[in-house]
């Protein structure tokens, strides 16, 4: 409202959930709300974006290639309908760190945006995206406590562990936290108090 009262057009983008069920808008309602947005004098709609990460058909997949592929044509294609209707569309805002290389090969996308790209993660190495050794940030952590033989307990958990898939969940079924030492982090407590088996 700041932006009617200074008289003020702001240029905006249309957020499109593609199937991560995340946020935006439902991608078969996106041309519906575009057009609603038009009309707004101080609002100017130009672009959509979305972030799919590594889904296929709705479901996750190790298919990195046909996910990108896919999600890439199915921004370009909204990007047509929404211009056959007179909708500005300038800019295709797509892509996550696993897709990024393919959706790239999508005419029609002119932006990408990988999240994780700059220092990848355990997750990104499981997606295939890349190797343990190229990720690029290490997170130290101390042992605070060692209250058996078998267990040791450290600061970190899961604010400093953090994943969008947790432990176990398909495709990935990453087992803990730990990428390199010993057995995977067995449990994680909020701010600190990770514990694996400490006898490997």
């Amino acid at each position: 409202m700041a932006a009617g009262a200074e008289d003020h057009i702001l240029e905006v983008r249309l957020e499109v959930d593609t199937g991560l069920r995340r946020t935006g808008v439902l991608y078969d309602e996106a041309v519906e709300l575009a057009h609603q947005i038009e009309p707004l004098g101080n609002l100017s709609l130009i672009g959509i974006y979305t972030y799919r990460g590594a889904v296929l058909g709705g479901s996750r997949t190790l298919e990195l290639e046909k996910a990108g592929l896919e999600e890439g044509r199915l921004m370009v294609s909204l990007a047509h309908r929404m211009r056959e209707q007179d909708i500005r569309v300038d800019d295709v805002s797509l892509g996550s760190t696993p897709t990024v290389e393919y959706v790239a090969q999508v005419e029609g996308v002119t932006e990408i945006r990988p999240g994780t790209y700059v220092f990848y993660d355990r997750m990104q190495a499981h997606l295939g995206a890349c190797s343990l050794d190229e990720c690029a940030a290490t997170v130290v952590c101390t042992v605070v406590s060692r209250p058996s033989e078998d267990l040791a307990v450290v600061d970190g958990g899961s604010e400093t562990f953090a994943t969008d898939v947790p432990p176990g969940a398909e495709p990935l079924n990453l087992k803990g936290v730990w990428p390199r030492r010993g057995e995977p982090q067995r449990r994680t407590g909020e701010a600190h108090g990770g514990a694996w088996d400490a006898r490997s």
